[in-house]
């Protein structure tokens, strides 16, 4: 590392806490998870709507998978038909067949 690099006398300083921080375990879903946050911030700080919109969107996206999820499963209850609930609910079979697989379960 060049003398002249501008954090060299902290990462001597904090000597014990970089090399933990190195050894630690990446966990890839935290970072991402960190930056989305990060950027979601500098959204606000900056007076975007941009940010704010597209979590909306995603809220919205997430709300409506969990309501064909949930309906899906109350109509299975039901009694209701595979392929009348496919129809109903808009629910990719194949992903239909994992939460029917998992409704028997419980």
């Amino acid at each position: 590392m060049p003398d002249d690099f501008i954090i060299k006398p902290f990462i001597i300083a904090n000597r014990a806490e970089v090399k933990n921080m190195l050894f630690e375990e990446y966990d890839e879903e935290k970072y991402k998870n960190l930056f989305i946050e990060e950027g979601r911030e500098e959204g606000r700080v900056e007076g975007r709507v941009e940010g704010r919109e597209e979590g909306r969107e995603e809220g919205r996206e997430e709300g409506i998978a969990e309501n064909r999820i949930s309906t899906a499963r109350n109509l299975l209850a039901s009694g209701v038909s595979d392929d009348i609930i496919i129809n109903c609910t808009g629910i990719d079979p194949d992903e239909f067949e994992k939460i029917k697989a998992e409704t028997e379960k419980n």
